[in-house]
């Protein structure tokens, strides 16, 4: 399993992963088998024919309701946004535009996502230990097109605090708030495009490319060497 992030509880971050994929958008899609009925109008009730049923059509509203994430009975939660980390994805990498730039509180996903109070406060501890204030961490991610093909850039900002400090624990971190954590990678340093960065490795294969700049550690994962180098390049 490639665990994005790694820093979250599986479930928890499998729910965040989808608050990626859906955008967070209002909805214009019914659930399969819900019926639009105009203000005013009577429902008519209909009966099926007793051998072959009609097919059921989703209904296409325009109602303010947000959209389940996929696989889950979760709408995209409201999230506190950053916009200082916001500020620092790039307009665009390889030429192309960088997109759908969301960032949130780092507790308001593990609290929305369905995080346990004591997963909580596990957090915070753990935070706490190497000198990181975690109620005051973001999380944020957005969407490229690098040698033409989809990535993602994940981003975590530790305010007033140099986030390299997760970088010098993060094999110490990664699964941290599971109950059953990984083995923690193999790390190394290395330099890319210029800039210093670490490499974790995980007992199963994974590659993570860790870089920090300021309070800011940007996270790359399921690049290819090519595609590392150009977001890397592109990164303050």
């Amino acid at each position: 399993m490639n665990r994005r992030l790694l820093l979250m509880p599986a479930a928890v971050l499998s729910g965040a992963v989808l608050l990626v994929s859906c955008g967070g958008n209002s909805a214009t899609t019914a659930p399969i088998g819900a019926t639009s009925v105009p203000a005013g109008a009577t429902p008519v009730a209909t009966t099926p024919a007793p051998t072959t049923p009609a097919a059921v059509t989703p209904a296409v509203t325009t109602a303010d309701v947000a959209t389940p994430i996929p696989g889950t009975s979760l709408a995209p939660p409201s999230l506190t946004p950053d916009p200082v980390l916001a500020s620092k994805f790039p307009a665009t990498i390889d030429g192309q535009p960088v997109t759908g730039v969301q960032t949130g509180l780092y507790s308001d996903i593990i609290r929305q996502f369905g995080g346990t109070d004591a997963e909580f406060q596990k957090a915070v501890a753990m935070f706490a230990s190497i000198g990181i204030d975690f109620n005051r961490m973001s999380f944020g991610t957005a969407s490229g097109t690098v040698d033409g093909e989809a990535v993602q850039l994940e981003a975590l900002r530790t305010p007033d605090t140099d986030a390299n400090k997760i970088v010098q624990n993060y094999a110490m971190m990664v699964g941290g708030l599971d109950a059953s954590p990984p083995p923690p990678p193999t790390m190394s340093q290395s330099t890319i495009s210029g800039k210093n960065v670490a490499v974790a490795v995980s007992s199963e294969g994974d590659t993570a490319v860790l870089y920090a700049t300021g309070d800011t550690l940007f996270l790359l994962q399921g690049t290819t060497d090519s595609q590392t180098a150009k977001i890397l390049q592109a990164l303050p």
